[in-house]
């Protein structure tokens, strides 16, 4: 029993003088720079969706066949790849096949699912002028 009162004390006065450390102040974080005023902006307005969100193709200058099966996937309710909204991916994509290392371009694999899109979206672009890839 002494003993235990004997560590409890000691415990005690250990924390008693234990340093009390200040908190650093907070330092503020670094502002990523301005960017010059002739920058172009990462989407063009053009490429926006009616929305205002951009296409998942936008950034990258979408072909107007990619512009047309987006606009038709999303009226759909459906992600980039033809799936469901809110679908997860083992590797975060369908375009890539971990057990023989053969990737798939997005529009075949979109058509390979809604061969409508397809259809859809090719009468869409050669009507526009804009001709198939």
């Amino acid at each position: 029993m002494i003993r235990s009162f004997a560590l409890c004390l000691a415990l005690l006065a250990s924390l008693a003088c234990r340093e009390t450390r200040q908190a650093e102040p907070a330092r503020p974080e670094p502002q990523p720079p301005a960017a010059p005023a002739d920058a172009q902006p990462a989407v063009r307005p053009d490429a926006l969706s009616g929305d205002g969100s951009a296409s998942p193709g936008a950034a990258q200058g979408a072909s107007p066949l990619e512009a047309c099966v987006d606009r038709w996937l999303k009226e759909r309710n459906l992600n980039q790849y033809g799936d469901p909204e809110g679908t997860g991916y083992a590797g975060g994509t369908p375009l890539f096949d971990e057990t023989t290392g053969e990737r798939t371009e997005r529009l075949d694999y979109v058509f390979s699912k809604h061969p409508r899109a397809r259809e859809h979206c090719l009468a869409q672009t050669a009507d526009a002028g804009g001709g198939a890839e």
